[in-house]
């Protein structure tokens, strides 16, 4: 099979139109475009920390949330220094005793949810006293400078008889600059969202559960974790990979024919040279101008400068293409011109 056939296969494949009307299900999280938005996630998930909100999950989310942090492996160390917290510890539970968890003792009914406070993402505080939750959320924005230690300063200065709990909540755990803070992923919250929408399958027909279903389907998009389409992009890379092949290798492929062609009607840019990826162009005027001109050392080249571009991946595997724009000099007289060889 020629590869003008094999691209006619794909265009025709059912796993490719498929895999087009699942990417195209009704979601209103997409359509709102939450996944690019750190403060919408901010907001959602306060909501569901919230034991008397209205998502009718009442308050398993926020404990199943507390579980996860406090038995990750990598918190550990922060878990044996931190103070006073014993008695919350000892309400998580371990991973060996998570089915029989009993919270009888902190119930979390007293928390009081925040968003923005002291520009906090989320703060949730106990009225008894007990303990404060400090949640930053980071999706695609990096710490501030000294961020992570202003917000945790603020909450110990505000509340010195609670125990202060700080996590720093990232896509795949990343590790914060403070080293109070816990760490805590959006897998875990995915995986919360799971068990949480198993457990209540009698409840699925209810707005609250179709909307955190939606949610959650957007965070497994966002963690390349939703199974379906993983098994509909394996199916059609390996049943068309030679077309897929083809369409990578003309996509990647850099045409430079409008940008110079554009170039090419201005009177004063001379185009030197043309590859695959590059290409060199030059300015007479700039060249020829009497204050350049003593400035230039012996040389055998038409142009002795010229201006080189470049486009293209700064990494193979990287989504965004670059533009580099270069200056070549040839010839430079450096004795003549130390500042301009400096620059």
């Amino acid at each position: 099979m020629n590869i003008e056939n094999k691209l006619e296969a794909f265009r025709m494949d059912d796993g490719l139109k498929n895999l087009t009307k699942k990417l195209n299900e009704f979601n209103p999280f997409r359509i709102l475009r939450i996944e690019s938005f750190e403060i919408r996630h901010s907001n959602m998930l306060a909501w569901l920390l919230n034991p008397k909100g209205n998502h009718e999950l009442g308050n398993a989310f926020l404990k199943s949330f507390l579980y996860k942090t406090i038995n990750n492996k990598e918190n550990k160390p922060k878990v044996d220094a931190l103070e006073g917290g014993a008695r919350i510890i000892k309400n998580i539970g371990s991973l060996d005793d998570y089915s029989d968890l009993d919270y009888s003792d902190l119930d979390y009914s007293d928390l009081i949810i925040e968003r923005e406070k002291y520009q906090i993402d989320i703060l949730a505080t106990s009225t008894k006293g007990t303990f404060v939750l400090l949640i930053e959320n980071k999706i695609y924005s990096d710490e501030r400078t000294n961020q992570l230690e202003t917000y945790y300063k603020k909450v110990k200065e505000a509340y010195r008889k609670h125990i202060v709990l700080p996590i720093y909540l990232t896509l795949f755990s990343e590790p914060p600059s403070h080293n109070s803070y816990f760490v805590a992923s959006y897998l875990d919250i995915v995986e919360i969202l799971d068990d949480e929408i198993k457990k209540n399958k009698n409840k699925s027909d209810k707005p609250s559960y179709q909307f955190i279903n939606d949610y959650n389907k957007i965070l497994k998009e966002l963690l390349n974790m939703d199974k379906e389409i993983d098994d509909l992009c394996r199916g059609i890379f390996a049943e068309h990979r030679d077309a897929i092949d083809r369409i990578y290798s003309i996509g990647y492929k850099i045409d430079f024919t409008f940008p110079i062609e554009e170039l090419r009607k201005i009177d004063n840019i001379k185009i030197i040279e043309k590859k695959k990826d590059v290409f060199r162009f030059s300015i007479p005027d700039f060249q020829m101008n009497p204050i350049m001109r003593p400035f230039w050392g012996e040389t055998h080249h038409e142009y002795p400068f010229a201006f080189f571009c470049w486009v293209g991946r700064e990494k193979p595997d990287s989504k965004e293409y670059i533009i580099k724009l270069c200056l070549e000099m040839e010839g430079l007289n450096q004795r003549s011109c130390p500042e301009m060889f400096a620059i």
